[in-house]
């Protein structure tokens, strides 16, 4: 329990990010300790112009700017071995004593007091490469498949909160741009005026809103089936848009997370509130909004295209079917139970798949899935 709650907040925070400047730190701090780690770095490459951007948590701002500077001129061939989306340990790439003899361990690694780590390429094209990392510090014991797979949970958020600040970055005064890239977001997001009147809703959010199911719109307010729920949903955004109004650069501290209960019995949903500041809330006009609510399903599970996964490596349908369901979280054994069929046929399929798939290893077929056949759940 107390690690869903560690990535859930992790989750929360990275969304946070995408509208406050300075969120990269509070985020990353969460992704650390989601992972069980004490550092976590994100690490970002422009290819074209040569420029790299780090931001770190737990990490001296020296150090943190030393390794940035090692990194943007090479990663270890080891990294490249990662596929993008996957978040794996090092340790299954490079043995303990080869990477304490390496130029990498020695130059930047050593130098923010690491060894062990987990590594995730978010981002990686001709153009762009965007990696994060946890790590530990030097003696400390490696990491678990718990802790990888907490990282693994986080990751497919960090791409999406990694794209959409690059397409708000870029989309400058054009509404509409910044609107487009706010409706890619798996998260739903309720942008709202002064008055807390709902003055954009992404299509996330309209689905929420339209299943009726703790989370409604009505005359341009966003309600919680609970009225003690929409109490706090109505604190929070208001102290979102009061620290626009107070015009203070301070970082935001939430009020806290208002968790909105769903009469069908499903997990419920996690908002929060976050001041859209300027220059960013000169990117949303005319839509003035001056708050995002952010809601957040917990563990919301992606849905695969069986069919075109099957079709692109030329799987059986059960092949496929196991695929998507080790790509959705389940266990070996939980899909073989799903199917409906033994352990060792499950494997066998595995086995198959990852040869017609070109993969390697599940965590790398999970990624490869995840990547080019998912989409939300409806």
């Amino acid at each position: 329990m107390e690690r869903s709650r560690a990535v859930l907040a992790a989750v929360q925070r990275i969304y946070d990010a995408v509208l406050e400047p300075d969120g990269w730190s509070v985020a990353l701090d969460s992704l650390a300790a989601a992972g069980a780690g004490r550092v976590s770095l994100f690490f970002d490459a422009d290819i074209a112009s040569g420029r790299a951007s780090i931001d770190g948590a737990g990490v001296d701002p020296g150090a943190l700017a030393r390794f940035g500077a090692i990194a943007g001129r090479g990663l270890p061939d080891w990294v490249d071995a990662i596929p993008t989306g996957a978040a794996l340990p090092q340790t299954a790439f490079v043995a303990d004593h080869e990477f304490e003899r390496s130029d990498f361990y020695r130059e930047a690694v050593s130098v923010v007091g690491g060894f062990y780590a987990i590594v995730a390429p978010i981002v990686r094209s001709p153009a762009r490469r965007v990696y994060v990392t946890v790590g530990r510090d030097l003696g400390e014991g490696d990491f678990s498949g718990d802790d990888v797979a907490a990282i693994q949970a986080v990751v497919p958020h960090l791409a999406t909160a990694a794209r959409l600040r690059r397409h708000m970055d870029a989309a400058g005064a054009r509404a509409a741009a910044a609107e487009a890239a706010l409706d890619r977001l798996e998260a739903g997001v309720v942008l709202v005026d002064a008055a807390l009147r709902a003055v954009f809703v992404n299509a996330r959010a309209e689905a929420l809103a339209g299943a009726a199911d703790g989370l409604s719109i009505v005359s341009g307010r966003v309600r919680a089936a609970l009225p003690a729920e929409t109490r706090a949903l109505e604190r929070a955004l208001a102290a979102a848009v009061a620290r626009v109004s107070a015009a203070s650069d301070a970082p935001f501290d939430p009020p806290g997370r208002v968790v909105i209960s769903r009469p069908s019995g499903r997990r419920p949903l996690v908002a929060a509130a976050m001041p859209v500041r300027p220059p960013l809330a000169e990117r949303l006009l005319p839509t003035r909004g001056l708050a995002a609510l952010f809601l957040v399903e917990p563990e919301r599970p992606p849905a695969i295209d069986v069919v075109a996964l099957g079709q692109a490596f030329d799987l059986a349908p059960r092949e496929a079917e196991l695929a998507a369901l080790l790509a959705r979280g389940s266990s070996l054994a939980e899909a073989a139970a799903a199917l409906g069929i033994a352990g060792s046929t499950a494997r066998w399929y595995v086995q198959r798949v990852l040869e017609k798939s070109g993969t390697h290893r599940q965590s790398a077929l999970v990624a490869l899935v995840l990547r080019g056949f998912s989409g939300p759940m409806s």
